[in-house]
């Protein structure tokens, strides 16, 4: 017999308040659990990780890692992106592109390498030119 607790255990009560037939079998149980549940954990387990993303290393290996996360999220909202994006870049490069206010992702991105990239040629101390 399974083992339901929380969200998993409502579904299968409201499943049965609702007249809809119990699966056949173990691998019918889990397609349907896997179809109602899983894009939830994934979504979810997702946005915990970009959440907790920070860049460690350089700025494109930083946006690799922030693009493959959130491709995953399809519909997460630009604002949303750009603000995660931002948030977990270097406190100096942060700064940066903050004080920039980028309207778009592609824009915070574009900054963030711009700014990588001064700071590479002249040291942690300079700022980014004002832009033309």
């Amino acid at each position: 017999e399974v083992h339901l607790v929380g969200p998993a255990l409502d579904w299968l009560r409201q499943r049965r308040t609702t007249g809809q037939r119990r699966p056949d079998d173990w691998d019918d149980w889990a397609a349907e659990l896997k179809e109602r549940f899983q894009t939830i954990n994934i979504d979810t387990r997702t946005r915990k990780q970009l959440k907790d993303l920070r860049q460690t290393g350089s700025v494109q290996a930083y946006i690799a890692r922030f693009n493959e996360l959130s491709l995953r999220l399809p519909r997460m909202e630009e604002e949303q992106k750009v603000f995660q994006f931002v948030d977990g870049l270097r406190d100096n490069i942060r700064m940066e592109v903050e004080a920039r206010a980028p309207a778009s992702y592609d824009e915070a991105v574009r900054l963030a390498d711009r700014f990588d990239q001064i700071k590479g040629q002249r040291g942690t101390s300079g700022s980014l030119p004002a832009q033309q």
